[in-house]
């Protein structure tokens, strides 16, 4: 399980730079495809996002036997920045196989006989089956042991209870490890591989790691006696407070740890901080940094500090917080006349806590109109926008922790339009007339009315309009006058008279869906 654990880790630290580029995997040859029935069609019957499947063989490379319990980890990324992983087991035939969306993926093969195995770099499309099949090396038979005791090096006593660790690997990326615990009387034994083998010794907080090299033979006992160095006597302090750096308020509970290298090795000490944030924690003389991290927080470092005996050195941190993201939220974003899937909206949550913590998030709807993100516990509020949509806020839900979660939604197509003419000044005959005295005007009486004297043509101009304009509608004092089919939008508003009155000129522009809306302007005309 540490062996599968640490190379998950590896993986995900290169995720980022990998995806997309050509990578040679550590192993040896690729199985042959076996024969295998199995209907398309059971493969695509789950949700539309999962439309795609990844399978293939695992095979011993040495005899081509099926190697059945294989742990295949399945790790990958899509297009929006989301991550995840899966995992299953081959069965008797050695046989595997993932449902998937589109997405960047990586494969690690695990099996406690075998050396592990990868496929780097991968990319799987829309309604795609990919094989990829592989053959394990199997682990060399351990025929090396490799014993001895652990001892104090200053008073010669036996240490039990410290942790030693074997790493064997060949120079061609396959490695392999062990470890156990010293017992009573300091004694240790290890099965190991002939071949190039490091051996580590940890007892943290009490005694500096010990490392060393060796290379075995097949058939081979080495006895391996090792003693510690003790960490000589605490001669110095470090202190400070760790606060959040977003509301300054102190961190209490947070861990402290202090790492310093010496001439002897590396000196590792660590302390909580108090109820107001404060921390006290002692070293050696040498050259330190503090790691300061809790629950809900990115991890802080503090840059290099030299510490001499009694010296109180003071290295104050913040922390900003980051809840995890443990709840998962999807959903589909779709039109709300044609129920077409509206790709590319943008998806925005803001989270809050009773501390006053705001945290957001955001991702884009895929080419199915489909998102998924992950979200902390707590109030969530969700935004979503698209360019020719109304927005649409969300009231407060409550997301459950390590849950999941549905959200769909449906957006309104947005249309909007504006007045060429009239604006604001003074139109005679359906003409402008006086424009230097009409901007002094609209200067000094921002919300001054046009004034028109004889006729006008009515102007309008769609400004945006998500499904196209399908017609414009005119109406003055609310009494319907006439409709236009097509852009430029008009109406001949011919009424005479020899009264100044206020009127009020309406418009209401529809989509090809059927959504409209109103704009309105007052005007004095004489009539």
């Amino acid at each position: 399980m540490t062996k599968r654990r640490i190379a998950t880790v590896v993986v995900c630290g290169i995720l980022c730079v990998c995806f997309g580029t050509s990578l040679i995997p550590t192993i040896q040859g690729d199985a042959l495809i076996r024969e295998r029935s199995v209907k398309n069609d059971q493969w695509t019957s789950l949700m539309t996002d999962e439309n795609s499947v990844i399978c293939g063989y695992v095979i011993d490379n040495e005899t081509g036997d099926p190697i059945e319990n294989v742990d295949v980890d399945f790790i990958w990324e899509d297009s929006e920045g989301n991550n995840g992983e899966n995992s299953t087991s081959t069965d008797a035939e050695g046989f595997y196989h993932f449902h998937t969306a589109p997405v960047n993926f990586v494969l690690i093969f695990t099996h406690d006989s075998y050396f592990q195995g990868f496929h780097f770099g991968l990319t799987i499309g829309e309604n795609e089956i990919l094989w990829f099949n592989i053959s394990l090396i199997p682990i060399p038979e351990q025929t090396v042991l490799i014993q001895g005791y652990i001892t104090d090096n200053t008073s010669g006593e036996p240490v039990e209870t410290a942790t030693i660790f074997l790493y064997w690997d060949d120079y061609e990326g396959h490695y392999w490890e062990n470890n156990t615990v010293s017992g009573e009387s300091g004694y240790y034994s290890l099965a190991a591989i002939p071949g190039r083998t490091q051996i580590f010794v940890e007892y943290l907080f009490h005694y500096f790691t010990f490392s060393t090299e060796i290379f075995t033979e097949n058939n081979s006992v080495i006895w391996l006696n090792i003693s510690l160095v003790p960490y000589p006597p605490i001669t110095a302090l470090v202190c400070g407070y760790i606060k959040d750096a977003e509301l300054g308020d102190p961190i209490p509970d947070a861990y402290a740890r202090l790492y310093c290298d010496t001439e002897s090795g590396n000196f590792y000490n660590y302390t909580l901080t108090n109820e107001v944030g404060f921390y006290s924690v002692g070293t050696i003389p040498g050259n330190l940094f503090i790691n300061a991290y809790k629950d809900d927080y990115t991890t802080s470092w503090s840059t290099n500090y030299d510490i001499v005996e009694n010296q109180t050195l003071w290295i104050n941190l913040t922390l900003t917080f980051q809840p995890a993201e443990n709840s998962r939220i999807q959903g589909f974003v779709v039109d709300n006349e044609t129920h077409a899937a509206i790709r590319n909206a943008y998806i925005r949550y803001d989270w809050k806590d009773d501390a006053g913590h705001f945290y957001s998030e955001s991702t884009f709807t895929n080419q199915k109109g489909y998102y998924s993100i992950m979200a902390p516990a707590g109030a969530v509020q969700f935004s979503i926008t698209e360019t020719g949509y109304t927005s649409q806020q969300t009231p407060w839900i409550f997301i459950q922790e390590n849950s999941e979660q549905w959200f769909n939604t449906t957006l309104t197509p947005e249309i909007s339009l504006e007045f060429l003419k009239p604006q604001p000044g003074i139109y005679i005959n359906n003409e402008t007339r006086f424009p230097i005295f009409s901007k002094l005007l609209l200067r000094l009486f921002p919300k001054s009315m046009p004034l028109i004297i004889g006729p006008l043509e009515i102007m309008v101009n769609v400004t945006k309009s998500t499904l196209g304009c399908n017609r414009v509608e005119f109406y003055i004092d609310s009494i319907y006058c006439g409709t236009d089919l097509q852009a430029p939008f008009t109406y001949y508003w011919n009424q005479t008279g020899f009264l100044i009155q206020k009127h009020e000129i309406q418009i209401i522009a529809y989509d090809n869906a059927g959504p409209c809306t109103i704009e309105t302007v007052m005007v004095r005309k004489v009539s």
